[in-house]
């Protein structure tokens, strides 16, 4: 695991391998770098699998999308964390404008696998939200369902005067049948129709009253055919409305239909609806951007590491093979501009050697002079645990005699860094 931690950091095993007696330290540092990498990689896969799943329900084409952007994600940070280099040679550690290059490319992978997540975290409001907007949209086209049938004028029914008429005719007919009937029996008797007079011989009379009788009964024979006539238009009428009102209803039931089976809920519905939620609340606005500049960070949170973290032993060393190699390469340059190849090869390369034997003392002293230091103190202290453990009648005298002899090993070790000091010093 350590070893994929160290290739996700772009450490060269064979410098960390001259890195002597820090050669474990180096290994966590940059083990650790490695992991650094690798969580951006993760929420990346996470991001973009939430981001497809928004456009197919197939879970294999999601989670391949998924799993193929957090490998590119990971494969850029790496690029980047790789090609950055600190170093204690001048103008050979990263420079301004290659370091900017790549924290802006940095942010902007960031802001690339920060924004699905960002859905994500809202994902429940976004659906009440998107579903809250096609309800909205089914109910506006049934208002104007209901608008447009109230549009539509409702017919009158024509034959019902005419039906009216009929009754009160034959009412009166009915009347002066009575009448006439009256009129025969030679009773007096009032109608609304008229009065029969009581007398014999009813002969004029009688056919007055069937003259009458007559005359309304045709009237109803020709509303009867009036009626017929505008029952059949009413009837046209009244399916020519219900057909109207139908075809509304029908659009509308076709219309809510399409809403609820075309109404999106993709990518690009959920961005909509996210932004719908910020004009109602200015708090998912702040969390929105708390979370994309989290994730942000934590994008360039590994280059950032290696930027400001001191230099270490894996530098020094590298520092001493980059110093070799550009002094070889300026001698053979030289050389072959001057066409003296053959002689100052062998001079570049004695100055290489050279440069390297005191590169590499100066990186090897003082880190052997710390790995001396940390045995004599271990051997220091395990010496010092051995007389406790035989004076314990005397502890005080033996505290006494530790806290010289620790005294004098202080000076001993000053004394001799400060000739490490002077050594380095005069190299």
């Amino acid at each position: 695991m350590r070893r994929a931690f160290i290739w996700l950091s772009g450490a060269d095993p064979t410098i960390l391998k001259d890195c002597t007696s820090l050669s474990n330290t180096e290994k966590i540092r940059f083990a650790g770098l490695g992991s650094l990498i690798l969580v951006p990689a993760v929420l990346g896969t996470f991001s973009m699998a939430y981001a497809v799943s928004t456009l197919t329900r197939h879970a294999a084409l999601y989670v391949l999308a998924g799993i193929c952007w957090g490998v590119i994600v990971l494969l850029i940070d790496r690029y980047l964390i790789s090609t950055l280099h600190k170093s204690t040679v001048p103008g050979a550690g990263g420079r301004t404008v290659p370091v900017v290059a790549r924290l802006v490319f940095a942010v902007l992978v960031g802001i690339a696998v920060a924004h699905p997540l960002v859905l994500l975290w809202f994902d429940d409001s976004l659906v009440q939200t998107i579903d809250e907007n096609r309800r909205s949209k089914v109910e506006e086209r049934r208002a104007k369902a209901d608008a447009d049938v109230a549009a539509v004028p409702v017919p009158v029914a024509s034959a019902k005067p005419l039906e009216d008429a009929r009754i009160a005719r034959v009412t009166r007919l009915d009347c002066l049948s009575q009448l006439k009937t009256y009129e025969q029996s030679n009773v007096r008797k009032q109608l609304p129709c008229g009065i029969s007079s009581g007398e014999e011989n009813c002969g004029p009379r009688c056919r007055d009253i069937q003259r009458k009788f007559d005359q309304v009964d045709g009237e109803i024979k020709a509303l009867d055919g009036r009626i017929s006539l505008a029952k059949g238009e009413d009837q046209k009428t009244r399916k020519a409305y219900d057909d109207r009102v139908r075809d509304i209803r029908d659009q509308a039931a076709h219309d809510v239909a399409d809403i609820n089976a075309r109404h999106s809920t993709d990518y690009l519905a959920r961005v909509a609806a996210l932004d719908q939620l910020k004009r109602g609340s200015g708090h998912v606005l702040t969390v929105e951007w708390f979370m994309i500049c989290f994730f942000v960070f934590v994008d360039v949170l590994p280059m950032t590491m290696k930027i400001t973290t001191p230099v270490g032993a894996y530098e020094h060393v590298r520092d001493t093979r980059l110093l070799q190699v550009v002094a070889t390469e300026r001698a053979r340059q030289a050389a072959i501009s001057t066409g003296r190849t053959e002689q100052a090869i062998a001079t570049a390369n004695a100055d290489a050697e050279r440069v390297l034997g005191e590169m590499e003392v100066l990186t090897r002293v003082p880190v052997e002079v710390l790995a001396a230091r940390e045995a004599q103190v271990a051997a220091f202290e395990q010496g010092v645990r051995a007389l406790r453990a035989r004076s314990r009648n005397d502890s005080a005298v033996t505290e006494a005699e530790i806290l010289s002899i620790r005294g004098l090993d202080q000076e001993a070790f000053a004394r001799a860094m400060s000739r490490t000091e002077e050594f380095m010093r005069q190299r």
